[in-house]
């Protein structure tokens, strides 16, 4: 049995407020799709009940290891990497200064939205708020700039403390997000103006949103969305990435992609286009997806067909496979492969801190990585790079004909 539809008031809230402040039409959109995670997700939330517990308990993350967290029917098992996560998670809140600190704060928004909020931590004194997001994938880096999930729930937290004459238009705000498995800490401060700014921002956006036949438009805030398969305007926003034309959506492009880099590509072209890139290859993805899961269930796809993936082959019985080569007397070395583990896998082994107490970072070396584009807000350094008319030296015509 199919869960029932989610309401459209309920799709409004602020952890998928950057999406429906872009795009009014997602809320409707994304509504009728089942309200279930990936194993990804469950971890996450796991992680998050993991560091709740642990701050209102008062006790060492390590101290759970092996514990099983049910999320959504799943049971979620406490591993190294979570409680590694967590701890990380805990030496980041220690060093905010603050007088009072709340987990897991319940955070009332029914002045802009139709559900309340829940911050992991906040913490503040009377000059100052912090509000900390704990982030726990490894995919996407995430940014406290402009945060709109962080704006709103600093919103209803700055709007109670100002009720209860805690807070007043000179304080200073920080938003925070932690994202301890990547190593990524992102800080932004913001104002109560700004914040008042973005309540007339979310008020705007949740009448959007409710109104009939709300717009749907396309960006780099689909990349989570449950119904970016069956959005036409992602559809035309990839063609216009890609430099095609469609009259329509059933007919293929009239234009080839897009031109490989020559000396002449306008460089504002290169990095428009750029921008363009990860939300076409995420709507590519979910089409792919849609596909597999229409013709599992039956529907004929014109011009497809489903068939077995490709495999590798495998033992039968590892233990007789291993069993049979050592009576044909092979060495072992060639049947059992061995090789020092990396630096990474024997510090996920051995845990953060046994590794460096036995030494081991000592005898680490990081090479520098190929290059690669990031966003300008990325943490790491510019490169910088010599233009290549920079690189021959300036000779005139008597070194040319000497």
């Amino acid at each position: 049995m199919s869960p029932a539809p989610r309401t459209l008031e309920a799709m409004l809230r602020p952890s998928s407020a950057h999406r429906w402040l872009e795009c009014p039409g997602a809320p409707a959109a994304e509504a009728p799709y089942p309200n279930t995670s990936g194993p990804d997700a469950r971890y996450g939330t796991a992680a998050h009940a993991l560091a709740a517990r642990c701050l209102v308990e008062k006790i060492d993350p390590a101290a759970c290891m092996g514990d099983l967290i049910e999320v959504e029917g799943h049971p979620i098992r406490v591993d190294r990497d979570m409680t590694e996560g967590v701890a990380e998670y805990f030496k980041f809140l220690s060093r905010l200064p603050v007088q009072a600190r709340e987990v897991e704060a319940e955070i009332n928004l029914q002045t802009w939205l139709p559900n309340n909020g829940t911050a992991d931590w906040v913490g503040y004194d009377a000059h100052t708020l912090h509000l900390v997001d704990l982030k726990f994938g490894r995919g996407v880096k995430v940014y406290a700039d402009s945060n709109p999930q962080l704006m709103t729930y600093a919103l209803g937290k700055y709007y109670e403390l100002e009720a209860l004459g805690l807070a007043d238009l000179d304080h200073r705000i920080y938003l925070h997000i932690v994202q301890p498995r990547i190593s990524h800490y992102d800080g932004w401060a913001t104002t109560p103006k700004a914040l008042l700014e973005h309540g007339a921002r979310l008020t705007q956006g949740v009448g959007s949103a409710l109104a009939v036949d709300a717009p749907r438009r396309a960006g780099k805030h689909c990349k989570f969305c449950q119904a970016k398969a069956d959005c036409s305007a992602l559809a035309r926003f990839t063609a216009d990435a890609l430099g095609a034309q469609f009259d329509d959506l059933t007919q293929t492009p009239v234009k080839g992609p897009v031109d490989v880099f020559t000396p002449d590509t306008p460089a504002d072209e290169l990095a428009l286009k750029l921008g363009f890139v990860e939300t076409v290859r995420d709507w590519a993805s979910a089409i792919e997806k849609a596909a597999l899961a229409a013709a599992l269930a039956g529907v004929e796809l014109l011009g497809y067909k489903l068939v077995a993936g490709r495999t590798s082959r495998a033992w039968l019985d590892r233990a007789a496979a291993e069993q049979w080569a050592r009576k044909k007397r092979l060495a072992v070395d060639v049947f059992m492969p061995r090789d020092f583990a990396t630096a990474p896998a024997l510090e996920k082994t051995l845990g953060k801190e046994k590794f460096s107490k036995l030494g081991f970072p000592l005898l680490i070396t990081k090479p520098e990585g190929a290059p690669t584009l990031a966003p300008v807000n990325d943490k790491r350094p510019a490169i910088k790079i010599t233009p290549l008319i920079e690189q021959f030296e300036d000779l005139t015509t008597e070194d040319l004909l000497s």
